[in-house]
């Protein structure tokens, strides 16, 4: 018995040395594992070990948690383009870079959101909601009149404004999928919902991606002669000096980085 009762100590011994206490900076999966200098002044973030937005970060300088940082009174605070939510989290402004509606400021300015319609996504106010005091704000395609109105060509979906074949786009999420594989097509002087490459313009005939036409045979657009078909289904100019410079920029410009 006495023997059992030892192994049983020093299995309890093993199993409590081996929780710590993670530190600032320190690797985390829950923010519990948290504590120092305690569970209520940090946050688990992408993994590590933060301080919330208003608390002191005197010895801990650059552990403030993402889009924060140590300001006035060496305390935690939200950068410009921020602002701090109930979770004493910084959450995107409105014209702020985000990802996902989670990234943004749905507090201060009812309606916001994500507008994944745009080539840069930024936090705007979706379709339908108020926009009096943030009358540039709306989402792609949307103006304000009292409240964020989706213009002509574009239909509300999801408080956001999809764009319909022949209207201006910035990405291809943004185009309408009424007609099968409609694509943002940026090779044009501007950029419109077009049907790709390959796909089927029947009814459409004067649809198509800048470079393309219906063809008779199975009624698909096709590039034309001296066109080649991109990988986003649009089609780019491939011979003489002038068109490989523009294959180059707009390749360029579908990978979202500047060549010029």
């Amino acid at each position: 018995m006495e023997r059992t009762g030892l192994l049983i100590c020093i299995g309890l011994l093993g199993y409590f040395h081996g929780i710590s206490a993670a530190a600032l900076g320190a690797a985390c999966s829950v923010d519990g594992d948290c504590t120092v200098p305690a569970t209520t002044d940090t946050k688990c973030q992408d993994s590590v070990c933060r301080l919330l937005v208003t608390k002191s970060c005197t010895s801990n300088t650059d552990k403030c948690v993402a889009n924060a940082e140590c300001g006035t009174g060496s305390l935690c605070v939200c950068k410009t383009g921020y602002a701090a939510s109930a979770a004493n989290l910084c959450l995107a402004s409105l014209g702020t870079t985000c990802a996902a509606n989670a990234d943004c400021d749905t507090t201060t300015v009812t309606g916001t959101l994500c507008d994944t319609y745009r080539s840069a996504p930024v936090c705007a106010i979706g379709a339908a909601a108020t926009c009096t005091a943030n009358t540039d704000k709306c989402v792609y395609g949307a103006t304000c009149s009292t409240t964020c109105t989706c213009g002509t060509g574009y239909t509300a979906t999801t408080n956001m404004c999809l764009a319909s074949l022949g209207t201006a786009c910035q990405a291809t999420t943004g185009c309408a999928t009424t007609v099968a594989g409609t694509v943002c097509d940026v090779s044009a002087s501007t950029a419109i919902c077009a049907i790709g490459a390959g796909s089927s313009c029947t009814g459409q005939t004067t649809k198509c991606v800048s470079g393309a036409t219906c063809s008779t045979v199975g009624t698909l657009c096709s590039c034309n002669t001296g066109y080649k078909r991109l990988f986003d289904n649009t089609c780019y100019l491939c011979s003489g000096t002038a068109g490989v410079v523009a294959s180059i920029a707009l390749i360029f410009t579908l990978l979202g980085t500047a060549v010029f």
